[in-house]
């Protein structure tokens, strides 16, 4: 399946409305996810700073590769950090043009690979923050 129809098949309940960023899924799986701990921003420094935990849960590994991606909504554009990191490292920095008052929008989602391969993801997770 793409990624369009999976997106589809997956929000499909939330087309047609005004959807919330909340309900808007980027990933869906049985991996254990990374749970927010706190997203903060401050404008100046060109970051969002997500902190989230490093609980295994009943599925999860310290090797798994976490990845996240921020949403600002006052200016329409995405941040990415420079790469994954490991589950255990339980933080991102990530780079993202940003003002006072800004709203963002952060995903976090976890995947496992055997090899270069993707075995396993989790549900996506969300949180906002309002930059300072």
């Amino acid at each position: 399946m793409s990624w369009f129809n999976w997106a589809i098949k997956h929000n499909i309940k939330v087309i047609g409305e005004t959807p919330t960023y909340a309900s808007i899924k980027l990933t869906a799986g049985k991996c254990f996810p990374a749970a927010f701990t706190s997203i903060s921003n401050d404008h100046l420094d060109g970051e969002a700073n997500i902190v989230f935990s490093d609980a295994l849960g009943n599925t999860g590994l310290a090797t798994d590769k976490v990845y996240a991606a921020v949403y600002n909504a006052d200016t329409g554009l995405w941040g990415f950090p420079a790469a994954e990191v490991a589950r255990s490292a339980a933080a991102f920095a990530v780079p993202i043009v940003s003002s006072a008052e800004d709203v963002l929008h952060a995903y976090l989602f976890t995947a496992r690979y055997s090899g270069a391969v993707v075995s396993q993801v989790s549900d996506s997770q969300y949180n906002t923050c309002v930059c300072t």
